[in-house]
């Protein structure tokens, strides 16, 4: 969740890349979703420590998604560890 971490993580090419798919993949699913009348939708994104990749990337959606309406909820699984 530190800044600097972010940023690091962010600006390597493959994390950009990743991001941006990623993200609207998930903008894309979203509404197919709702028209079926789920009420939520778990998404788990991991990496080989669960404290910085998977973190930063989970934040980072989490973002995208409250900018476009959607209530989200973040559990760090394994940042403690």
């Amino acid at each position: 969740r530190d800044a600097p971490v972010q940023q690091f993580v962010m600006a390597t090419p493959h994390a950009k890349k990743f991001s941006r798919m990623f993200f609207e993949l998930v903008a894309e699913s979203m509404p197919h979703y709702v028209k079926e009348g789920k009420s939520y939708l778990t998404i788990a994104i991991g990496c080989t420590g669960g404290h910085h990749r998977s973190v930063v990337m989970s934040e980072a959606l989490a973002v995208f998604l409250a900018k476009r309406g959607v209530k989200v909820r973040i559990h760090h699984r394994d940042i403690e560890r």
